[in-house]
């Protein structure tokens, strides 16, 4: 990674007649690659242990996308008529929605600004073709997620903070948001069976935007963190670049949910779920030995059972035969005490970055 950074690094100090359209798109192509790269060393890259993160490689290639202008269509008609499938503009325009996608789901998990604006892109309905059906809803699931990573950056300080249960707007905000992830169901809900990534991504942004309202109960979380953890066990389910943060906010809340009486044991299920895609890499990208996001949600889910356990009763029966780990605390100040539960806790820093800097883990 180290080398192919510091070679990237040289190409616009190179000599400017040698960079055509082509390059230029292969340049920004291996941008984004880089920052799934990056994403593979999981928390290391949020501390600052494994070269650029994430966030670093992709602000470089928005701006490069920006600067080529790849989001602008102009030929439209080329988009379906033209012959040959992976033309500059078809290959460009599904960089830019790669891009776009990638942008979206960073700043959601991290509370990150976004790289890409609003109104720098419009899907089209040539784009369905372009794109194929998964990968079109997901760009439309993605404008309601960039709406949702918009709102967390102000929950940072009680003075920004538009969900705050003081703020008059929080209600409304809460309201828009959620009919804006129902209008999206009723436009793909036919097709679930056949679009198993859409349906995933749909209960993570579901589940999200629930987490966004200081007024959720616990028992409305349970239900799309459970569906999440059970396609994770499928082996129907597609390894992607999104995996891990399905798998990490699924885990997180479950992790919570044990310590409600009302939620506790289909969230016990549901932990079951996603140790077992763990163990036999069901829906995720890294390995038994990995240091990735992948070890961090698996600690997490072993020092939530080995709580369990240590409390004995039907739950340790539930997960016998668990490794033991150090005591880790669910919820930052929470301790048992499910009047203190808060369903933004996650959403506040982003639930990656809580989980990468172990902020989640009381460490």
């Amino acid at each position: 990674m180290k080398r192919a950074a510091e070679q990237l690094a040289g190409y616009p100090f190179e000599n400017a007649s040698t960079h055509t359209s082509a390059t230029n798109l292969v340049y920004l192509q291996t941008l984004i690659m880089m920052a799934l790269e990056s994403d593979n060393h999981g928390p290391a890259t949020m501390r600052g242990q494994a070269g650029p993160s994430r966030s670093e490689w992709l602000g470089r290639a928005a701006g490069v996308a920006s600067q080529l202008e790849i989001n602008v269509v102009k030929h439209r008609d080329s988009l379906l008529t033209g012959g040959d499938p992976d033309s500059e503009d078809r290959l460009g325009r599904r960089v830019w929605w790669v891009l776009f996608i990638l942008d979206r789901w960073h700043a959601s998990s991290t509370a990150d600004l976004l790289k890409l604006p609003e109104n720098s892109v419009v899907l089209l309905p040539d784009d369905l073709s372009l794109l194929g059906e998964s990968t079109y809803h997901l760009a439309r699931l993605s404008f309601i997620i960039g709406h949702l990573a918009a709102i967390l950056t102000t929950t940072k300080t009680p003075e920004t903070n538009v969900m705050a249960p003081s703020n008059p707007a929080s209600a409304l905000l809460g309201l828009t948001i959620a009919g804006e992830i129902d209008r999206f169901r009723e436009s793909v809900e036919q097709t679930w069976g056949a679009l198993s990534l859409v349906h995933l991504c749909y209960h993570h942004c579901h589940l999200l935007i629930k987490r966004l309202n200081p007024n959720t109960e616990p028992t409305e979380l349970i239900g799309h963190a459970f569906k999440v953890a059970t396609f994770l066990n499928q082996y129907s389910t597609p390894i992607t670049p999104l995996n891990h943060h399905f798998a990490a906010l699924s885990a997180m809340t479950l992790c919570e949910l044990v310590e409600v009486e009302k939620t506790k044991e289909e969230a016990i299920k549901g932990i079951g779920q996603i140790s077992e895609a763990l163990g036999t890499r069901r829906g995720f990208a890294g390995n038994e030995e990995s240091m990735g996001w992948d070890s961090a949600i698996r600690e997490l889910i072993i020092a939530t059972k080995s709580k369990l356990q240590s409390t004995g009763g039907a739950e340790a029966e539930l997960l016998g035969g668990l490794r033991g780990l150090a005591d880790a605390a669910i919820k930052e100040g929470a301790g048992a005490d499910n009047a203190k539960y808060d369903p933004t806790f996650l959403t506040r820093y982003g639930y990656l970055t809580a989980l990468g800097q172990g902020t989640y883990k009381g460490r």
